[in-house]
């Protein structure tokens, strides 16, 4: 056999035809819900990542939300600077806290807050979710992992290449920035020497224009005074926040958090941000009495009543995510600190700065299986949105899963598994539940979904240095 054969000649064997999908007799591309339903907000699968989301369930808490926070002027001082989202289901975890928050961050940076704000406020928000295991006791490694967060989802760099362009577009109107489409390629082409030179002008000229600026002067890794004899001058972008910032100690990380770079985001016309902490209580849950206490003293002094910037205008919001019994936990470090007389530790729901995030309804749980699967169905659409599911069925789906959004999806996943395994299965309904939670044991297979402790947490710091080649 000459060498080419191995080219031209065709398997003895074919392979068999594409056969259809097991799914697509119910109208779907695969199965739409989640077997391991615990938020990844990192995934590229969107049953887990928490991009699909039926708003209409969270719709009273979202309200809340935006009355109380996000329309609220930045330049108000009286505004809310902490809020509570608190679970009152008492059906444990999975009830879609983390979704919520993904979306309502995606939400707020879409626009930046300005549509929401009727334009009072331009900010951004940055979803955090303390490492399980005790990872962050300490005040000053809650700033490290929020740092860390914003630099991951590039804050700093967009607000650089902001500062960039006003510059730029000051100095010459003219120029053709047709290929600043996003934030992704305004940060491209701002934060790249040569890109200046495509469009006929230079980086030195914007620099020489920047360093003339007091809040640039201020900034603790800037001596203007080493570029008075320089023709050539280096990129200013993340890493050199991010340099100082691991380089310093403690004191002076705090002081760079909540000053310095309080000067870069208002000098890129950011008036605010939102920090959404998840789960409030993976930090609480390892600190002693005394940690407790220092923890809310430090936060007490940065956010109200220290000497900081942060302090004085109430530039960053916070929003701690709290189950039941969070309250007594840190009860008395809240009192003794004086916290309790600036955001009281309350589970009165009347209280603005406190978002009940209630349990999910009958009509709730319509909604949400409703939405996983429109997101997966063929090009035929079946005449009912919940089929193969009957509305009767998705009744017992929701009392017997106690009204859990995880647990729900858990179970419909589940459901959809037996019923494209039987040819004769036409469709959900009362009996096929029955009989799958008599077979299965369906209590046994809810205790078995991973807890957030058993969840892969995510190591920002890691991240970024990867991302940066360090």
């Amino acid at each position: 056999m000459s060498k080419i054969n191995k080219y031209l000649q065709r398997p003895e064997d074919v392979n068999p035809e594409v056969t259809a999908s097991r799914y697509e007799r119910f109208y779907l591309k695969e199965n739409p819900f989640p077997a391991h339903p615990a938020v990844q907000k990192d995934s590229s699968d969107y049953r887990i990542n928490g991009r699909i989301f039926e708003e209409s369930i969270r719709s009273n808490e979202l309200k809340k939300i935006t009355e109380n926070f996000l329309k609220v002027s930045q330049a108000d001082l009286n505004h809310l600077r902490l809020g509570f989202l608190s679970d009152t289901s008492y059906i444990g975890r999975g009830n879609g806290k983390t979704a919520f928050l993904v979306n309502l961050v995606d939400k707020i940076n879409e626009q930046f807050c300005l549509d929401i704000s009727d334009k009072k406020n331009k900010c951004f928000a940055v979803y955090y979710s303390p490492k399980p295991g005790g990872a962050t006791k300490t005040f000053s490694q809650f700033v490290k992992d929020i740092f860390y967060a914003i630099i991951e989802q590039d804050f700093i760099n967009l607000s650089l290449a902001t500062i960039y362009l006003n510059i730029l577009y000051k100095q010459n109107k003219d120029i053709d920035l047709s290929s600043i489409v996003d934030d992704k390629s305004l940060i491209k082409c701002m934060l790249d020497k040569e890109w200046y030179e495509t469009v006929g002008c230079s980086y030195e000229s914007v620099f020489k224009e920047l360093l003339q600026q007091n809040w640039f002067q201020n900034l603790p890794f800037i001596d203007a005074s080493d570029y008075l004899f320089f023709s050539h001058y280096s990129m200013i972008n993340q890493d050199s926040f991010l340099n100082y910032f691991n380089e310093s100690d403690i004191e002076c990380r705090i002081e760079f958090f909540f000053s310095s770079l309080i000067d870069l985001f208002l000098n890129s016309n950011f008036n605010g941000v939102y920090i959404f902490v998840d789960d409030f209580e993976k930090i609480l849950n390892f600190q002693n009495a005394k940690q407790m206490r220092n923890f809310a003293f430090e936060l007490r002094s940065s956010v109200f009543d220290g000497l900081c910037k942060n302090a004085r205008i109430g530039f960053f919001n916070f929003f701690f995510v709290i189950h039941a019994g969070v309250h007594r936990l840190i009860k008395d470090a809240w009192n003794s600190s004086g916290m309790n007389n600036r955001v009281p530790l309350t589970e009165n729901t009347q209280d603005r700065h406190v978002i009940s995030f209630e349990k999910l309804t009958a009509e709730h749980t319509k909604s949400l299986l409703k939405k996983y699967l429109s997101e997966y169905r063929t090009e035929d659409k079946p005449e009912h949105p919940l089929f193969p599911f009957l509305e009767s069925s998705i009744e017992i789906i929701g009392k017997r899963s106690e009204m859990n959004a995880s647990k729900i999806l858990r179970m419909s996943h589940n459901l959809i598994e037996n019923a494209v395994m039987d040819d004769k299965v036409v469709q959900i309904d009362e009996d096929f539940i029955n009989d799958f939670i008599n077979k299965s044991n369906f209590e046994e297979i809810e205790d078995k979904i991973p807890s957030i402790d058993n969840i892969q947490s995510v190591d920002l710091q890691a991240k970024v240095s990867k991302r940066n080649g360090k």
